[in-house]
């Protein structure tokens, strides 16, 4: 059973971290660090999702467009996920508490339509819960107290698009939760929409298309917003998003880099909604998600698979 029980392990630890990434928790990455940045920040680019029009909405209409100016905001998040796994021996039930995130997000406007982005996590903790025993609890807080102080940075463009990001971990974080805060980008995507490049009015539906990193394969996520409501700057929508993939290599883990893993299928869904700024990163969200997949896992004892079900709620909103 070292095969099936590998595997266990790896999703179990990927379903505990997956709070961290369905809650925004991410890994700010930038194509565009000098020497002046920290030698041990990790830097990459962003891939820019893709906009589609649906409908453009009633009239008036307005071209949307970000215009951020200097700025401190605090941003409460909080995220709440339950994994189901099944597979070989019994089912296994990962019933994580809600864990409450605070971050800063400092924004400078850099002039041409783009804003420089710094974030810091200042705080993370575990709501009460009574699913969680002393020592799986102080487990968790000890892996959240590694997250705090957690620096990151980046660019945005007018359209809401993330266009470079760049994060610097405390020195104190261990390897695999490294490895997993690498792959994090959804933070700041979460914040903001991406904009059509049309003028939109009530009602208006936008197609936006990227695609998302799960164990160093790229998950295609396709999500339709509609505005509900415009008020000057001040736009409400809703959400509806879907992933599915197949037959995808995934990126060992660190602690059994011998054991292959394959993503067989997944499929996602989730809907939600908000309101933003087009002047301000002070916004609001609530999101639910459910994301099913089937792994399997090869190594040196043979090939064990397990089925996965997440179901993930996040909120986010300014602390007052």
């Amino acid at each position: 059973m070292p095969t099936v029980n590998r595997l266990r392990r790896g999703l179990a630890s990927l379903g505990c971290l997956a709070l961290l990434m369905a809650s925004g928790c991410s890994a700010f990455r930038d194509d565009s660090s000098s020497a002046a940045e920290a030698p041990v920040s990790t830097t990459s680019t962003i891939p820019r999702p893709s906009t589609e029009l649906l409908s453009a909405g009633d009239t008036p209409r307005r071209t949307l467009r970000f215009d951020l100016g200097s700025e401190e905001v605090t941003l409460a998040l909080t995220g709440d996920i339950d994994v189901t796994q099944s597979g070989s021996g019994e089912p296994l039930l990962v019933d994580l508490p809600p864990i409450r995130q605070r971050i800063k997000v400092t924004t400078t406007p850099l002039g041409g339509g783009t804003t420089k982005i710094d974030v810091v996590f200042e705080a993370l903790s575990a709501a009460p819960t009574p699913t969680l025993s002393a020592s799986e609890r102080k487990t968790l807080d000890n892996m959240l107290a590694t997250l705090v102080g957690l620096r990151g940075g980046g660019r945005i463009d007018d359209r809401g698009r993330i266009t470079a990001m760049h994060y610097t971990p405390p020195d104190d974080l261990n390897d695999d939760l490294a490895s997993v805060v690498e792959e994090m980008t959804a933070q700041i995507s979460s914040l903001v929409a991406p904009l059509p490049a049309e003028p939109v009015g009530l009602g208006a539906r936008w197609r936006s298309t990227t695609n998302v990193e799960v164990g160093g394969a790229a998950v295609p996520i396709s999500t339709v917003f509609e505005i509900t409501s415009i008020d000057g700057d001040t736009i409400s929508y809703t959400s509806t998003s879907e992933g599915r993939a197949r037959n995808l290599a995934l990126k060992a883990p660190r602690t059994d880099p011998d054991t292959r893993l394959h993503l067989v299928d997944l499929r996602s869904t989730g809907r939600g909604s908000g309101t933003f700024s087009l002047t301000s990163l002070r916004s609001t969200s609530d999101t639910r998600s459910e994301t099913t997949q089937r792994t399997e896992a090869t190594g040196p004892d043979g090939t064990a698979s397990a089925d996965q079900r997440t179901v993930a709620h996040v909120t986010t909103g300014p602390v007052r």
